[in-house]
């Protein structure tokens, strides 16, 4: 069986009227939570880099960059956009794709938004897709991680070569080709995690997927069976033969990943292996009463993943914070929040902050057998006076087991949109989104994010 080419097929039959109402308003939540995230992401630096890097090249104007006030070529916009949208590390994750589905979805859209003339049906279409490929590769390859790899920047690049091939209407054997071009420009290390880097991976995924869709409709050429054979694409990116890629004919669409298990929302702008960690620091802090310097010491156990990821004992920047266990505590305990506003340089070098890290220690589980990842992450916090309070956390406040109401999701665009849009702008975009399917074209909303 030709995996590439299944996978293919599969892209090429979803048609919107075939998706229940449960998929579509699950599309729709992860549209007004990847919107709301790329519009307060164009207000950081390494968006305003990114964007005047694009702008610079601006010969062609075909799409929007958000936030920028002009368009630039598709290729572009996806790699202006991409890196905008995981610029705070605030974008959404989960539906078993081991990074953030619609990281690799949503640049890719809005490039092809205005000259495609795209309709609500046609994005939702494309967002099912991507979110399905990414998932059912992450499960095919798990724990890319721990291997080294940027699963968002591995997958992705081929996630948004599928969403183009679906957008641009390719055919099977086009959509082959694509997918191979795709894969062969297929990388990212989480060496690059706290840096500019890390968002810039997304950027070029999505650059890069659009560049196979857009080649392989030309008619380049590519190798048709690049999942196949000795040194297919997951043996190379796996390093192992342990990987289930053949699975993924028999298993794709069956469910949607978007709704099983679903995707989560952020609810820290933080790596969301810290999540879990945060959610038991606060609960602690919140359910008993005792003072910071009455603080002996924390102790946060977690999965090897975690340890493998979060490298930043003592970061220095706020970027690195993201990625440090030690600061999202820190920032839990003295401020009772983990908020965008705390992941500054000034915050995350302040006395105060490096002083509470004296007092944390993060580690894995003690006795930790392999193939034990659902292991809650555990946070205790003990007292000088010998007093300890503890908590464990499954699955933290966001993720589709425990998710975010639609209330609680609005609020959260509604704050971060209203950052960069007026609070009129902010609403109609809003309302176009929960009114995606009726729209003939999205041209009303590219032309609220062109700001």
């Amino acid at each position: 069986m030709n995996v590439l080419h299944e996978i293919s097929i599969f892209i090429n039959k979803i048609n919107y009227i075939d998706l229940s109402y449960e998929v579509i308003h699950a599309v729709k939540r992860a549209f007004i939570d990847t919107m709301g995230v790329s519009l307060i992401g164009t207000k950081e630096k390494v968006s305003k880099l990114i964007t005047e890097f694009v702008k610079n090249n601006n010969n062609i104007q075909h799409s929007v960059v958000i936030g920028g006030g002009f368009k630039t070529s598709k290729i572009d916009s996806a790699l202006a956009n991409g890196t905008i949208l995981h610029a705070l590390d605030y974008d959404d994750t989960g539906a078993f794709t081991q990074g953030h589905p619609s990281a690799p979805i949503f640049p890719v859209i809005i490039a092809f938004a205005e000259e495609y003339k795209l309709s609500g049906k046609d994005i939702i279409e494309a967002y099912v897709i991507g979110i399905e490929v990414f998932s059912r590769l992450s499960r095919a390859m798990p724990m890319l991680h721990l291997k080294g790899w940027h699963p968002t920047s591995i997958l992705g690049t081929v996630v948004s070569a599928a969403t183009a091939s679906k957008l641009l209407k390719l055919s099977v054997d086009e959509t082959t080709i694509a997918l191979s071009l795709a894969g062969t420009q297929a990388f990212g290390m989480i060496k690059s995690f706290g840096t500019m880097a890390k968002p810039f991976h997304v950027g070029k995924a999505t650059s890069n997927g659009i560049m196979s869709a857009l080649l392989a409709q030309l008619g380049f050429t590519a190798s048709d069976d690049f999942f196949n054979g000795e040194l297919n694409f997951a043996n190379t990116i796996f390093a192992s033969k342990n990987h289930k890629i053949d699975e993924i004919p028999i298993l794709i669409g069956k469910p949607l990943s978007i709704v099983s298990p679903g995707i989560n929302i952020k609810n820290y702008p933080s790596c969301s292996l810290t999540h879990r960690a945060i959610d038991a620091t606060l609960f602690i802090l919140k359910n008993h009463q005792f003072a910071i310097n009455d603080i002996d010491i924390i102790i946060c156990h977690t999965p090897p993943r975690a340890k493998k990821v979060l490298v930043y004992n003592r970061p220095k920047t706020g970027l690195e914070a993201k990625f440090s266990m030690p600061f999202v505590i820190a920032c839990a305990v003295k401020y009772q929040e983990v908020g965008i506003k705390y992941f500054t340089d000034e915050i995350v070098n302040s006395t105060y902050i490096q002083n509470l890290y004296q007092k944390i220690i993060f580690e894995i589980h003690p006795n930790w057998e392999e193939g034990d990842e659902k292991r809650p992450d555990l946070v205790q916090i003990i007292l000088k006076n010998g007093q300890s309070f503890e908590k464990k956390v499954d699955f933290p406040i966001g993720t589709s087991k425990n998710p975010l109401s639609d209330a609680d999701l609005i609020k959260k665009y509604t704050d971060c949109a209203s950052e960069v849009l007026s609070k009129e702008a902010t609403q109609e975009l809003l309302n176009l989104i929960l009114n995606l399917e009726t729209l003939e074209n999205i041209n009303s909303i590219i032309k609220i994010i062109k700001c």
